[in-house]
């Protein structure tokens, strides 16, 4: 579901205190591909005060993203893809931008985890 991380966080850190329980790893934010390339430059423009509640979200989420996955690739040539990266990485520098097409994306590539081994079995 959408989110604004910032008020996850405050939640959490209300609930089980700034590090006890629960720990905030990354803010994963995942970005259509096809919308925003149809979107131009005025995509994450902030607009009038009653804007959907969707647009100020997605800009929360993407501020304080760390990965931020383009979507939908499928859906575009090569070309296209390689410029909305470049667009996204010039707007999220500190973000780590990965692309995919139906939300096939490693969670390794998300996480920074690696898989543990399979124990052999009998």
């Amino acid at each position: 579901g959408a989110a604004d991380p910032r008020k996850l966080v405050t939640l959490l850190e209300k609930r089980f205190g700034p590090t006890a329980r629960a720990r905030l790893d990354r803010v994963v934010a995942l970005v259509d591909a096809d919308q925003f390339s149809a979107a131009g430059e005025d995509w994450l423009a902030a607009t009038q005060q009653n804007e959907p509640w969707e647009a100020t979200v997605q800009r929360a989420q993407l501020s304080c993203a760390d990965v931020v996955v383009l979507n939908k690739i499928d859906l575009l040539v090569e070309g296209q893809v390689v410029a909305l990266k470049a667009r996204l990485q010039k707007l999220f520098p500190y973000a780590r931008i990965l692309s995919c097409a139906y939300g096939a994306v490693a969670l390794s590539d998300l996480l920074e985890v690696r898989e543990a081994p399979s124990a052999g079995i009998g």
